[in-house]
């Protein structure tokens, strides 16, 4: 009935243009990349939600529930996806402590780099010593090669404990943080007193932005173990900041507000002579589990010591090697608490534990023990070994009984063992 309708002039339709076509081409490709790449987004978005639960999911049941999955996926600037590192036992279960959780970052289904986060978790006093004594003396000073340095002992390595706080709730390095919660009563079965949570970042550039929330993991660990265990405890809040550590030593006399205040009032009545002319402590806290103070000499001060020196014992000097890489130092830290009660000598084989009211030298290390609060204390000192027995052999029994007089009344010690 009705006829098709057609082009009203009859043939082909109107070409509008070869330019309105590349438009529209290039309008057709746009709207296909948009989809593909909105569809990307989708599934990348839909793996990156699955990876984070799957290392949500393994960081709880690795590490026993003691810590929150997301503050640890957010350290060093935030991963969606770890794996547990290469151990053979990695895992917290509660059985034997201590124990720990091991992680790495995942990248292209590969693990990648250094660790990511790691959990320690343990009772004090029992167990295996938890600070080791080193009898080999190693410089606490950055190593670069056998590129000379025109002052060696400027800088030291950042490797001093520092309180959170007054030092009750622990205490943290560049890179992790301690936190131990003492027990009303001792743990059934152990005789432990504390249980010590720490939690660490592979990372040595640790952000300020870290540190933060590895102090929140560590207590938050520390409160959720004490609780597995049965361990009544009561933990003050995190400090407001945790600073970096001070790294720069500075002259040692004068008036002093860290742990090295003994060594400058030993200075204000006696000589210096050969002794160190440099220092930097860790700050001092009421109630810091431990303290270190690094002691170290000077290019200058070195020189004139070195040409002071007796000719017996100058010979023996390599006064380039000590300007350069082998710096003179001494270094003392005490530990109180749960930290003195967990206190071993390492010499290459398992640590044998310090016993209290003993006192003596291993190698290059010198040892007393006290008690201070009911509680065993220890103090060392460790140094430069050719500084030690060709310098200052004469002075080195006077610094440690300096040190240790002073850090024993301080922390109110008692029945105080010096080495004879």
């Amino acid at each position: 009935m009705f006829e098709p309708m057609g082009p009203t002039e009859g043939g082909p339709l109107p070409d509008r243009g070869r330019r309105r076509n590349a438009v529209n081409a290039l309008v057709f490709l746009a709207g296909v990349a948009g989809l593909a790449l909105g569809g990307w987004g989708l599934y990348d978005a839909v793996t990156t939600h699955q990876a984070r639960g799957a290392s949500r999911a393994l960081i709880s049941s690795a590490c026993a529930g003691l810590v929150d999955g997301d503050e640890v996926l957010g350290l060093r600037g935030g991963v969606d996806r770890l794996r547990l590192s290469d151990r053979a036992e990695n895992t917290v279960d509660f059985v034997s402590l201590p124990d720990s959780c091991d992680f790495q970052t995942v990248i292209a289904g590969k693990k990648y780099g250094d660790q990511h986060f790691v959990l320690k978790v343990r009772v004090l006093p029992a167990g295996p010593p938890e600070n080791r004594l080193d009898t080999v003396p190693r410089a606490p000073f950055p190593e670069r090669g056998d590129a000379p340095r025109e002052d060696v002992t400027a800088h030291t390595a950042p490797t001093m404990r520092q309180p959170l706080g007054d030092g009750l709730l622990g205490d943290y390095g560049a890179r992790d943080v301690t936190v131990t919660a003492p027990c009303a009563t001792p743990l059934p079965g152990t005789g432990a007193t504390a249980v010590r949570a720490s939690a660490l970042t592979g990372d040595s550039r640790a952000t300020d932005t870290d540190r933060r929330a590895l102090a929140r993991i560590a207590r938050t660990a520390a409160l959720r173990l004490a609780a597995e265990l049965g361990c009544t405890t009561r933990l003050p809040e995190l400090p407001d900041a945790l600073p970096a550590q001070a790294t720069a030593l500075g002259p040692a006399a004068g008036e002093r507000h860290d742990a090295c205040g003994w060594y400058a009032a030993l200075l204000r009545t006696t000589d210096r002579g050969a002794l160190p002319d440099r220092a930097l402590g860790s700050p001092q806290a009421a109630a810091a589990r431990t303290e270190t103070c690094r002691l170290a000499v000077g290019p200058g001060e070195t020189e004139r010591i070195h040409s002071a020196t007796p000719r017996a014992d100058r010979d023996h000097v390599d006064l380039h090697d000590v300007l350069t890489r082998a710096p003179w130092w001494l270094e003392t830290r005490s530990y109180f608490g749960e930290d003195g009660g967990s206190v071993g000598i390492d010499d290459g084989r398992l640590p044998s534990p310090v016993a209290p009211g003993t006192a003596g030298e291993r190698g290059a290390l010198t040892y007393a023990t006290a008690s201070c609060q009911g509680h065993p204390a220890v103090f060392t000192l460790l140094a430069d070994r050719t500084y030690a027995s060709r310098v200052i052999r004469d002075r080195y029994a006077e610094v440690f009984g300096a040190y240790v007089r002073d850090a024993a009344a301080r922390h109110g010690c008692t029945q105080v063992t010096l080495p004879q």
